[in-house]
C-alpha cells in the first residue's frame, strides 16, 4: 500500500482503496489459493515484490491463522512466514553465548559492532586525556540457519582505560599511560577467525596518542565501516580528548575532537558520542570556551548522537554545528556557493524551551529543521516542481511556513514528511491525515528527488 494514498496495487492491476490501519507500506495481490501471506482473501507473492505488511498465514488447505507482520527481509518466502515469534534479538550485554534458532526461521540477518578502545587519562602526568579508537561494523544479510540449530556468538566489550592519577582507581580501569583494546564482536563461529560475521574492535588510547579505530578490512561481512581515531592529548596540559566514533551502515566513524582548557572544542570528523557513528560525512561539532569541561562534555553526549542519527541527505552540506550559551534560539547560515553552511544552537534555549515544551521533547524535530535549510532548500526553492506542489496543496503546514513561504516551507514541511513516511508509530492517525491534507503533493515531490535518508528505514 503506497503510505501516501492509501491504496492497494496488486499483481493482476487492481488498485483497491484501503481505509483501515490493517495494511502497511506496498502489497501485491498474487495468488490467493496458495500457501503463504494473506490479506483479505487474496495472497501477496513475496518473491516478486519487496514490503512490509501485515497479513494472515493460509496454509493449503485455505485455512487462515493470525495477522502477523511480515516483510522481506525477515520472513522466508514460503508457508513458514508471520510466525508471530519471528522479529529482531538485539544484545549489548559481552560475552561468549548461544542463541538458538527458532521454529520457522531459516534465514538471519546479523549486525557486529566491536567493542572501542579504551581512553587514557593524565597521559604521562599531564592534565589532560586521550581517546580510545572506535570500533568497526560489519553486517551480512541472507545467513542459512536450521530451526533448533544452536549458533554460538559474541558479544565484543569496551577496553579498558588507563591512568596513573593518584586517585583510587576503579575496576573498569587500569594503572597506567596505556589503556586497552576492545574485543570482537562475532556470531556463528567457534572463534573470530571462523565466524560468519565479525566487527572489529576499536585499539586503546597510547599515552599521548589516541588509539586507532577498528578497520573494517579486518573484520568479516558484506558491508559496513571503520571506526574513527580516537583524540589525540599531544602531550598538552590542555587537550582533553573524546573517543573515535562506531562506524556506520554506510560509512567510517568520525575522529575524536578535543576540547582545549581555555579555548575551544576542536573536533575531529563526523558528529557523535565522540566521534560519532559513521556516515561517509565530515561534520565540524564546536562547542565554544564559555562552557567548562563538564559542560561541553555533557552537551557533546547529548547532541551529538543526535545530530549523528540525521539522515545522510540532511547532514550532506552541513559544516559545522556550533553551540554557545544563551536563550537565542537556533539558525541555519549558508553561503550561496556552500563553502560556508553552519548551525547555531544556544542551549539555555534548547534546555529551557525546547526540550520542555507541552507537547514534548523537539530537539529533534529542531534538528531537522535547520539541517533541511542547509540540505535541502538549495535544491528545492524556485524549482517548477515544488511550485506546482504548493499549488496543488493550497495551504501550509504552520503559520511560520505561511508567512515566510519562500525560507521556512521546506523546513517545516520537511520534517512532517520524515514522520509520516518513516514514524508513523509516532503520530496519531487524525494527525496524520491532517498533515496529509496539507502537503500530499508536497510529500510526493520529495519522493521525487530519491533523498538517501535510509537511516531512518
Amino acid at each position: 500500500m503506497d503510505p501516501i494514498t492509501r491504496k492497494l496495487i496488486t499483481a493482476r492491476g487492481d488498485v483497491l482503496t484501503e481505509t483501515s490501519d490493517v495494511f502497511a507500506t506496498y502489497c501485491w495481490n498474487g495468488n490467493d489459493t496458495s500457501a503463504g501471506i494473506h490479506t483479505a482473501n487474496a495472497g501477496i507473492d513475496m518473491s516478486k515484490h519487496g514490503g512490509m505488511f501485515w497479513g494472515k498465514l493460509r496454509d493449503g488447505g485455505g485455512n487462515d491463522y493470525n495477522w502477523y507482520l511480515a516483510d522481506t527481509v525477515r520472513s522466508p518466502i514460503d508457508g513458514t512466514q508471520g510466525n508471530p515469534n519471528l522479529g529482531e534479538v538485539f544484545d549489548d550485554t559481552p560475552g561468549q553465548k548461544t542463541w538458538t534458532v527458532p521454529a520457522g526461521v531459516t534465514s538471519v540477518s546479523v549486525l557486529c559492532i566491536g567493542g572501542g578502545g579504551g581512553c587514557v587519562l593524565y597521559p604521562q602526568g599531564t592534565t589532560g586525556a586521550s581517546g580510545g579508537g572506535g570500533a568497526a561494523l560489519a553486517y551480512k544479510n541472507n545467513i542459512s540457519v536450521t530451526p533448533g540449530q544452536t549458533i554460538t556468538y559474541n558479544v565484543g566489550d569496551g577496553g579498558k582505560g588507563a591512568t596513573n592519577n593518584s586517585n583510587p582507581v576503579p575496576n573498569d580501569v587500569i594503572s597506567g599511560h596505556y589503556a586497552e583494546a576492545g574485543t570482537p564482536s562475532w556470531f556463528n563461529g567457534t572463534n573470530v577467525n571462523d565466524a560468519v560475521v565479525m566487527g572489529y574492535q576499536g585499539a586503546g588510547a597510547q599515552s599521548y596518542t589516541g588509539g586507532t579505530g577498528g578497520e573494517f578490512s579486518n573484520s568479516t561481512g558484506d558491508g559496513g565501516g571503520s571506526g574513527g581515531t580516537g583524540g589525540s592529548n599531544d602531550g598538552s596540559h590542555s587537550y582533553w580528548a573524546f573517543g573515535g566514533g562506531a562506524a556506520g551502515y554506510s560509512g567510517d566513524g568520525g575522529n575524536g575532537g578535543r576540547w582545549q582548557a581555555g579555548g575551544a572544542y576542536t573536533p575531529g570528523a563526523s558528529a557523535g558520542a565522540g566521534g560519532g557513528a559513521g556516515g561517509g560525512l565530515s561534520v565540524d561539532f564546536e562547542i565554544y570556551s564559555e562552557f567548562t569541561l563538564e559542560e561541553a562534555a555533557s552537551i557533546e553526549l547529548k547532541y551529538a548522537p543526535l545530530i549523528g542519527q540525521l539522515g545522510k541527505e540532511l547532514r550532506k552540506n552541513i559544516k559545522s554545528f556550533e553551540f554557545l550559551k544563551g536563550e537565542e534560539g537556533a539558525s541555519a547560515q549558508r553561503s550561496a556557493d556552500l563553502n560556508y553552511a553552519n548551525i547555531t544552537f544556544h542551549t539555555g534555549w534548547l534546555d529551557n524551551v525546547v526540550s520542555t515544551r507541552p507537547d514534548g521533547d523537539r530537539t529533534e524535530e529542531l534538528m531537522i529543521h535547520e539541517s533541511a535549510h542547509l540540505s535541502i532548500d538549495p535544491y528545492v526553492y524556485g524549482q517548477e516542481g515544488w511550485n506546482e506542489a504548493v499549488l496543488l496543496d493550497g495551504n501550509y503546514l504552520s503559520t511560520y511556513a505561511k508567512d515566510n513561504p519562500d525560507s521556512e516551507d521546506v523546513a517545516e514541511t520537511f520534517q512532517a514528511y520524515i514522520a509520516v513516511k518513516y514514524f508513523p508509530e509516532r503520530i496519531s492517525n487524525s494527525l496524520r491525515d491532517t498533515i496529509l491534507s496539507v502537503c500530499l503533493n508536497r510529500f510526493k515531490y520529495f519522493d521525487t528527488l530519491n533523498l538517501d535518508l535510509s537511516i531512518y528505514k
